[in-house]
This record gives C-alpha cells, sequence and structure tokens, in this order.
C-alpha cells in the first residue's frame, strides 16, 4: 500500500500541482487548465472592468506588488509557506488574467497623429520611460526552500500574461498531513491573503485617485497654459495685425505723400522751367528786336552822319575854293591895278623929269634968249597949264580909281563879312550837329550801359535761377535719399519684426512642443489645432512675403520714380545748358554791342577830329581874314600916302610958278628922293604880296582839301 503523504511537506512535481492539492484542489493536471480558465475569465471581466482606464492601466503592471507593503523590524514574515487557492489566484495574482486585460487591448491605440511629423511622437517614449513595461516576465518556478527564505521575491516577480497560464499552472502536491493542519494554513493564508489585497485595493485606489487628480490637475493646467497660450497668440496676432495694417497704412500714407510731393515738385519745376523758358524767350526776343532796331538806328545814324559828313566836307571844299579862287581873283586885280598904278606913277615921274628937263632947256633958253621972255614965259604958262590939266585930270582918274577900288574893298568887306557870317552858321550847325551827334552818341552809350545792365541783370537771373534749380534738385535728391533711408529702416524694422515674430513663433512652436509631449490623449485636436495654427502661421509668413514683396515692388516703383527724376535732372541739365548757351550767345551779343559802342565812340573821335580840323581850318581862315584885314589897312595907308603924294605934286605943280626961280637941280633932286622913298614901300607891299599868295598856294588845309 502506498504510504501517504504529509500535508504539511509541499512538493512540486512536473506532472501535478503540489500546491493546489495542498490546498484541497486535487484534480488532474489536465483538467486543472480548462477550470482555471473557465473561472478565470469571468472573475477577470468582473473584477477588472474595461470603464475604468487608469485601474486597467495599473493592473496591467501586477496587481499583486508585495514589495510596497513594509513588514516591522523584528517580526517575521507569516508567508512560511506560500500556498494559493484557485478563487486567490483568479482574483488577485495576475498569472489567470485573461487575454483581453493585457496591455494591449488596455492602452487604446490611437492612430499615429498628425503632430508626429512635428516631433511629437517622444511622448509615447517618456510614458513608456515613467511607466514600466506593461509585458510581464514568465513567472518562474520557485523551489520550496527559495520560497520558504526569500518570500519577498516572489511578489516582485512579475506573473506571466493569461495566455501562458494553462501551461505554468501550479501542479498542487498530494496530501501528506492532517486535514487540521491543512485548514489553519490554508485560514492564514487566507486572512493573509485578504489583508494583502484589501491593502492593494486601497492603495492602487489611492494612488489611481491621487494620480487621477494629478492629471485633472495637469489637464487643467494645460487648459489653462493653452488657453493663454491661444488668447497670447490671438493677441499676438491681432497686435500683429494692426501694426502690419498701421505700418501698411503709414507705407500708403508716406508713398501718397511722397508722390503727391513728386508730383507736385515735378509739375512746379516743369511750370518753373516752362516760364523760364518762355522769360528767356520773350527777353531773346525783345533783345533780337531792340539789337535789330539799335543796329538798324545806329546804320542809320551813320548813313546819314556819313552822308552828312561827306556833303559838309564838299560843301566846304567848294566854298573853299571858290574863296580861294575869288581872292586869287582880287589879288591879281589888285596886283594888276597897283602895277597900273605904278606905272602911271612912273609916266607921271618920267613926264614930271621931262618937264623939268624942258624947263631946263626953256630956262637955258631964257637964258640964253632973254629976249625971248615973254614968249617962253606964255609958254611956259600954257605948258603949265596943260600940266595942270595933265594933273587934275590924272588925279580925277585917280580919286575915279580910289572910289572904285574903295567901292570894290567895300563889296569885298561886305563879302567877307556874309562869307564870315556863313561859316559862323556853317560852324554853329556842325556844332550844333556834333552836339546832337554826341548827345545821340551819349544816348546809345546809355541805351547800351542799359542793355548791358539789363543782360547783365538777366544773367545774374539766370545765375540764381540755376542756383535755386540746382538747390531745389539736391534738396529732393536729400529727400529722396532721406525716404529711401526711411523705407530702408522700416524695411529693416519690418524685417526685425518678422524675424522676432519668427523667433516668438519659434519659442511659442517649441512650447507647443513641449505641451504636445505632455498631453498625449489629445493628441489629434491639438495636432489638427496645430496644424490650422501652421497653416494661419504660414499663411501669416505668406503674407510677411508677399508684403516683402510689396517692398521691394514699392522700392522697384521709389527706383523708377528716381529715374524718372534723374531723367527730369537731365533735362534740366539739357535746359541749363540751353541757359548757357542763350547766356553766351547774349554775352557774344553783349560784345558786339560792345564792338559797335567801340565802333561810335571811334566814329565819335572821328567826328572831333573832323571838327577840330575844321576849327583849325576856321581859324586859319580867321587868320587869313585877319591878315588880308591887315593888307586892307595897309593897302589903305599906301592910299591916303599916295593921295598926300597928289596933293604933295598938286601944290608943287601950283608953286612951280612960284619957285621958278629955284635952281633946276635942288628941284629934281628932290622930287627923285620923294619917288624913291614913295617907291621903296610900294616894292616892299608887292614882295609882301607875293610872299602871301605862295603861303596861300603852300598851305596845309589847302593841300588837305585838296587831297581830300
Amino acid at each position: 500500500a502506498p504510504v501517504p503523504k504529509k500535508r504539511d511537506e509541499l512538493t512540486f512535481d512536473d506532472d501535478e500541482d503540489d500546491l493546489m492539492d495542498a490546498l484541497g484542489f486535487g484534480e488532474s493536471p489536465k483538467e486543472s487548465p480548462k477550470k482555471n480558465e473557465t473561472v478565470l475569465i469571468p472573475k477577470n471581466e468582473s473584477c477588472f472592468p474595461l470603464s475604468d482606464p487608469f485601474l486597467e492601466e495599473d493592473l496591467t503592471f501586477g496587481s499583486y506588488q508585495p514589495t510596497l507593503v513594509t513588514t516591522p523590524e523584528g517580526r517575521q514574515s507569516r508567508r512560511q509557506s506560500v500556498r494559493f487557492s484557485t478563487e486567490d489566484n483568479s482574483a488577485s495574482s495576475p498569472e489567470k488574467k485573461p487575454k483581453p486585460i493585457t496591455p494591449t487591448t488596455l492602452t487604446p491605440t490611437f492612430p499615429r497623429p498628425a503632430a508626429d511629423w512635428l516631433g511629437l511622437s517622444q511622448d509615447d517614449e517618456e510614458e513608456e520611460k515613467e511607466e514600466p513595461p506593461p509585458v510581464p516576465e514568465p513567472l518562474k518556478t520557485p523551489s520550496s526552500s527559495s520560497v520558504g527564505s526569500k518570500p519577498s521575491l516572489s511578489g516582485n516577480r512579475i506573473p506571466q500574461p493569461s495566455t501562458e497560464t494553462p501551461n505554468t499552472s501550479f501542479k498542487s502536491p498530494k496530501p501528506v498531513g492532517p486535514s487540521a493542519e491543512v485548514s489553519a494554513s490554508q485560514k492564514d493564508e487566507d486572512d493573509w491573503l485578504s489583508g494583502a489585497l484589501s491593502r492593494k485595493k486601497t492603495q492602487s485606489s489611492t494612488r489611481s485617485e491621487e494620480k487621477r487628480t494629478t492629471q485633472e490637475d495637469e489637464v487643467r493646467s494645460l487648459q489653462l497654459e493653452l488657453d493663454q497660450n491661444q488668447m497670447l497668440l490671438e493677441s499676438v496676432q491681432q497686435r500683429h495685425k494692426q501694426d502690419t495694417e498701421l505700418m501698411e497704412n503709414t507705407h500708403r500714407a508716406r508713398v501718397k505723400l511722397l508722390d503727391d510731393s513728386a508730383a507736385q515738385r515735378e509739375a512746379r519745376a516743369r511750370q518753373e522751367c516752362e516760364d523760364l523758358a518762355e522769360r528767356l524767350a520773350t527777353v531773346t526776343r525783345i533783345a533780337e528786336q531792340e539789337r535789330m532796331e539799335l543796329q538798324a538806328q545806329h546804320q542809320r545814324r551813320l548813313a546819314q552822319t556819313q552822308q552828312d559828313r561827306d556833303r559838309e566836307v564838299e560843301r566846304l571844299r567848294d566854298l573853299q575854293r571858290k574863296s580861294i579862287l575869288e581872292m586869287k581873283k582880287d589879288h591879281e586885280d589888285q596886283v594888276q591895278r597897283l602895277k597900273r598904278l605904278k606905272d602911271e606913277e612912273i609916266d607921271a615921274v618920267t613926264s614930271a623929269t621931262s618937264q623939268t628937263r624942258s624947263l631946263t632947256v626953256v630956262i637955258e633958253q631964257m637964258e640964253h634968249f632973254s629976249h625971248k621972255l615973254e614968249d617962253l614965259s606964255s609958254r611956259v604958262e600954257s605948258t603949265h597949264e596943260n600940266t595942270a590939266q595933265g594933273l587934275e585930270q590924272g588925279a580925277r582918274q585917280r580919286n575915279e580909281q580910289l572910289r572904285v577900288m574903295q567901292d570894290r574893298l567895300g563889296q569885298q568887306q561886305r563879302a567877307m563879312a556874309e562869307e564870315r557870317t556863313r561859316l559862323k552858321e556853317v560852324i554853329a550847325k556842325m556844332d550844333t550837329q556834333l552836339a546832337e551827334q554826341q548827345r545821340q552818341l551819349e544816348k546809345e552809350r546809355w541805351r547800351v550801359n542799359a542793355e548791358q545792365a539789363k543782360a547783365d541783370s538777366s544773367q545774374r537771373g539766370l545765375d540764381e535761377e540755376r542756383r535755386s534749380l540746382t538747390q531745389h534738385i539736391s534738396m529732393e535728391r536729400e529727400e529722396l535719399e532721406r525716404a529711401k533711408s526711411a523705407l530702408l529702416v522700416e524695411q529693416q524694422q519690418v524685417m526685425q519684426r518678422c524675424a522676432e515674430e519668427r523667433r516668438k513663433l519659434a519659442a511659442e512652436w517649441t512650447q507647443f512642443h513641449t505641451q504636445e509631449k505632455q498631453r498625449q490623449d489629445r493628441a489629434e485636436r491639438e495636432a489638427s489645432r496645430a496644424l490650422e495654427r501652421d497653416a494661419h502661421r504660414e499663411g501669416s509668413i505668406v503674407n510677411m512675403a508677399q508684403e516683402q514683396v510689396d517692398l521691394k515692388l514699392r522700392a522697384g516703383e521709389l527706383k523708377q520714380h528716381e529715374a524718372a527724376v534723374a531723367r527730369e535732372r537731365e533735362a534740366l541739365e539739357r535746359q541749363r545748358e540751353e541757359l548757357d548757351r542763350e547766356k553766351e550767345r547774349l554775352s557774344s551779343t553783349g560784345l558786339q554791342l560792345k564792338t559797335r559802342a567801340q565802333e561810335v565812340e571811334a566814329f565819335s573821335k572821328l567826328a572831333s577830329e573832323k571838327y577840330n580840323e575844321g576849327e583849325k581850318a576856321l581859324q586859319e581862315s580867321r587868320q587869313v581874314e585877319s591878315e588880308h584885314q591887315t593888307r586892307l589897312r595897309s593897302i589903305h595907308s599906301q592910299m591916303e600916302r599916295l593921295r598926300q603924294q597928289e596933293q604933295h605934286l598938286h601944290q608943287v605943280n601950283k608953286w612951280g610958278g612960284i619957285l621958278a626961280n629955284i635952281p633946276q637941280a635942288s628941284a629934281g633932286t628932290q622930287q627923285e628922293q620923294r619917288i624913291m622913298v614913295g617907291m621903296e614901300p610900294d616894292r616892299d607891299f608887292l614882295q609882301d604880296e607875293q610872299f602871301f599868295l605862295d603861303t596861300l598856294k603852300k598851305a596845309p588845309y589847302n593841300s588837305a582839301f585838296h587831297t581830300d
């Protein structure tokens, strides 16, 4: 008969579960898996419902963790032998759990959210690091000695999943001891297991509550943080939108103001250029007309003065020639008359000498023929009467000749007076003409000076306009430079703001990543929101890029405007060059006017020289007139002297009878001496007249008039 085994000893065989047998479940090992399976599935479903995910998540890591329960020191563990019943094993040990309560069924398997490609897939790894691994290790069957000596190691081991429960079920040993000991030990184990289970349940419930509260707090804090971030993002977006709208409005206003100011400056510059061109055209027309009028007037005056000068010179030449011819004729007549008078006087003297000779003959005859005295006396008286009559006739003839000569001299004096008055009138006319010419020259000089002053003033005005144009262009260039620098500064500020926004967005993005890593359960919604935010941010980035493109387009428009301004500046430069050319032309016309004025001054100098020559000729004519007057006075004195001589001869003839007794020699010598004395001044007078005629022929003005 077989020896019954004691129930106190626990033996573990390979084919049977000694523990189950020791606990009173002495079933065959082939039937136990089925019973365990049929018992564990409903119990596990009833003990661990799927409605509580936190409890499921807690129980996935082992519902029985005896290492967490600490025993007081000095107290030995009551678990000297480990004995499990089927109910306890089904309720507490995780080895009998069915397959649906594995970690794969408890943890919800979400599809990969859209935030995984954004870097949010690290939350799973962090949670896996925080939680223990869900896959339990297979339970190793300890020996009786290891179970008795190290009871804590059996609790630390992770039970095997429920799929392996049919293969890893404990085999109860065969009952060896008495039934009382088995029931007492089983009761102790039941108490201990129930206490452990209750403690474990309370601990798991407290842990689950604490975990739930902490998770709820975290969820609330994350929700608040999300709301704050959302509000901050909305405020930042609104502020960014307001800033962008304000910048766009200010930029548009600035660009519009710049366009308006540039258009106004352009219109003002164009209007000023047109006004300057019109003023220049009018000034040039007026200057050209005045120049043409001045040239025509000057040519007319020059032609008129030339004609007047030629006529006056011809008239003066004719008058001088006529006066010289008349003077020559008068002088020749006077010379012929004087020659005749001299011849007559010589004849009279010769006749007187012959008479004296005849008287001497008569006296000699009277001396010789005294008896014929009466005859001779009668003859002497008759001859004396004849000579007296001849002398009287000669005196009458001389008186008539003297009267004729006086008449001629009076006529000559009247002619000379008329010629003098006419010369005075001519000189007065020449003086008036010269004064008029001088006044006209002064007027021309004043007009030329006025034109020169006008040209200088117009040149100064052009210089001032040029300076104002250059200042205006420099001011416009400075304003354009300032606008360009302001636009560049604004663009840099916009770029800085965009960079700051990008940095803020990057910081928010990183913060968003950290927040997304902390909340995995709402990853899908947050991912969609993040995608929406990304789309919005990408839209804002696209808007910023469009703004940058608009700014670049505005910069291109500004460059085109600068090019247009440069073209206008070139047009202004061309107009300035035209103004310079016009100024040079005006300066050349001024030089021509100066040369004309110099020519007029030269003509005035020539006229003054001609006037001086006329005055010299007038002085020479006055000198000639004075010489003529002296000659006339000398002629008058000579005539008086001749008259006195005639009277003296008449007295001599009258007293000839009385002086008949005077010796004839003394009388003859005295008469000869008187005749010789009267002939010497006549000879001197004739020599002086010949010298005067020679000087008149060799006079310089006469040769000058003849050469002209």
